[in-house]
């Protein structure tokens, strides 16, 4: 199977023009059901598992220190998996973080195969966010793998757990880890290590900070 990656930017919005296109950067072209069904079971599980992981972290924060920190996820599926959970509660409804996650991947999977039935095109973003391609929508430039491998767009960002004292970096999504560290004490530091890090492995340094 070959996979399709587009770069697409939006320029205009139901006949309006942007002011500043849209960059959305590298997204996978999904035009089949078994692409769709590799891409949960390969890249996606991955998302999925993030998002798990920064809900149990924020579990054991909350826990330790007698808190009831919430928001500043740090990954998309974390984001959803929350506002799910807030929408049962409010309704007065008790949901597990299983139950959340059982829902997300339902209403995910769904909503992508009603897009596939009605023929139309559905981009898949790096972070899990999937875009039907519609009017106003450019693609810039095309790449074809054999690997379901996004290209690489060398971003890093720099965040910090709400509540904590240590500062995290990733790089196109994968997080930072050198020479065994994966937290520093300050944001420089963390900016620092990502930029070697970014050097490493795109061959570029970041001079955006």
């Amino acid at each position: 199977m070959k996979f399709q990656f587009d770069k697409v930017r939006m320029n205009s919005v139901n006949g309006h023009k942007l002011a500043k296109p849209i960059k959305y950067g590298w997204m996978l072209k999904l035009d089949s059901m078994e692409m769709l069904e590799l891409y949960h079971k390969t890249v996606h599980a991955k998302l999925i598992k993030k998002g798990f992981d920064d809900h149990l972290e924020r579990i054991r924060y909350n826990r330790k220190n007698e808190s009831n920190v919430t928001g500043h996820w740090s990954s998309n599926p974390a984001i959803v998996i929350d506002a799910l959970i807030g929408c049962e509660q409010l309704s007065g409804r008790d949901i597990s973080l299983m139950g959340a996650l059982i829902k997300y991947e339902t209403l995910l999977i769904s909503s992508k195969i009603d897009t596939l039935n009605k023929g139309r095109i559905l981009y898949l973003r790096r972070s899990g966010v999937s875009t039907p391609f519609g009017k106003g929508m450019v693609v810039e430039d095309t790449i074809i793998k054999d690997e379901l491998l996004y290209p690489q767009e060398g971003k890093i960002k720099v965040f910090k757990w709400q509540g904590g004292k240590h500062y995290y970096a990733t790089f196109d999504d994968k997080d930072v880890v050198w020479d065994g560290n994966q937290k520093w004490n300050t944001k420089k530091n963390a900016e620092f290590y990502a930029n070697l890090y970014r050097r490493k492995h795109y061959g570029k340094i970041d001079e955006s900070f």
